[in-house]
């Protein structure tokens, strides 16, 4: 139970925690999958991405779980060994369940989602499963990017691309879709707009979506309808995430602070796993609901508390770009900001958040990437560099 144990403290932002836990299960020595699951997550919150690697390989090797592969082609991404990263997916059985780490790769290489939508398809014939991949367009469409309306666009054509028999004149919807018109409608501030496709979702039980409904739902004069909804959910533990996260909106917009701050950190303790929560991450949510919280009441400490949670994930999953980002913005310290800004533009050149950068600060962050960037220095360094 060591490895479990250290999962719940890890999901919650506890590294120092969890690494403690994970120690305890790599010395059993009984070759199980929480034991390499245990080794790789202490290697990764520890930035040696060399063994994370190596730990991760021998997960997927032994076991195919897909959150080995997801992280284990990340890995491979970010240490610029990108064309092994995209033979491990286009070599796999089930490759939809892992497309995580191909998210990683075309942040890198800078695609649009109609270039990630014709790389996907064009080198991966086994791609079935419309659900997994059309979470991974969401994704792909709403992580630290702009509004854009051309997503729920790809993701029909991804469903037409996996149905090429279904009937293309009739109207298709799915939760996808619908989520993406929705984000794209409260990133615009159309709450109402918004609030009609996320009544919808919540109707039919889309719970990794109601914070989103609730932001749309305060906004638009139907706060009666979300509290109700809140009360629904509040004994469900499956929803505790949510409803943590979902009240802390609620009672930030009615000015409620103190409330909404302790809902916030309650939200962070009880964040699922790293890759449950599609179609949008949990610790992602609960960033940008901090995010949302300041620009809609402009208390700081809601700031603060989105710079104190990125810098968290930053060790849970540095692979991705948008904690970097959020660092970047909002630091007050100019050497952190640099690093944030450099791994940002390493990892993820489109970044929305990082987008009002000066080109002569971009300049020095990428000079200063040159001699310090962290994953290839990691994996220079690494003894199991043979992981690569």
């Amino acid at each position: 139970y060591a490895g479990k144990t250290g999962l719940l403290f890890y999901r919650a932002g506890a590294i120092d925690e969890a690494k403690y836990f994970f120690k305890l299960a790599s010395g059993y020595g009984t070759g199980s999958a929480m034991e390499m699951a245990s080794d790789g997550y202490y290697a990764l919150s520890e930035g040696d991405y060399g063994d994370a690697a190596f730990h991760f390989l021998d997960l997927v090797k032994r076991y195919e779980i897909d959150t080995g592969y997801m992280v284990y082609m990340s890995i491979l991404h970010v240490t610029g060994h990108q064309k092994d990263a995209w033979a491990v997916l286009n070599g796999m059985n089930q490759p939809d369940t892992a497309l995580i780490g191909a998210l990683v790769g075309s942040r890198m290489e800078g695609m649009t989602l109609e270039e990630q939508s014709k790389k996907l398809f064009a080198e991966n014939q086994r791609l079935r499963d419309i659900g997994h991949v059309q979470n991974y367009f969401v994704l792909a469409g709403i992580l630290d990017r702009s509004p854009d309306k051309r997503l729920s666009t790809v993701l029909k054509e991804a469903y037409w691309k996996l149905n090429p028999g279904a009937n293309r004149s009739a109207e298709y919807f799915s939760s996808q879709t619908r989520f993406a018109d929705a984000y794209y409608l409260l990133r615009t501030k159309d709450y109402k707009g918004a609030y009609k496709y996320l009544e919808i979702l919540n109707s039919i039980g889309q719970k990794t979506v109601f914070p989103y409904f609730a932001m749309a739902g305060v906004m638009s004069g139907n706060s009666a309808k979300v509290e109700s909804e809140l009360k629904r959910i509040k004994d469900y533990k499956n929803d505790v995430f949510y409803y943590n996260l979902s009240n802390a909106i609620v009672l930030g917009t009615r000015n409620k602070h103190a409330e909404a701050l302790k809902y916030l950190e309650s939200a962070r303790n009880t964040a699922p796993l790293l890759f449950e929560g599609y179609p949008v991450m949990p610790w992602y949510s609960l960033v940008e609901s901090c995010e949302w919280l300041y620009d809609v009441t402009g208390n700081p400490e809601y700031r603060d508390l989105a710079l104190k949670y990125a810098k968290i994930y930053q060790r849970m999953m540095p692979l991705m770009a948008w904690a970097y980002a959020v660092e970047a913005k909002y630091t007050k310290n100019e050497r952190d900001r640099l690093r944030a800004l450099a791994i940002t533009l390493y990892l993820d050149k489109d970044s929305e958040r990082v987008s009002g950068v000066s080109v002569a600060e971009k300049d020095k962050a990428l000079e200063w990437l040159k001699d310090n960037n962290p994953f290839l220095e990691s994996s220079r360094k690494s003894p199991r560099a043979a992981a690569f």
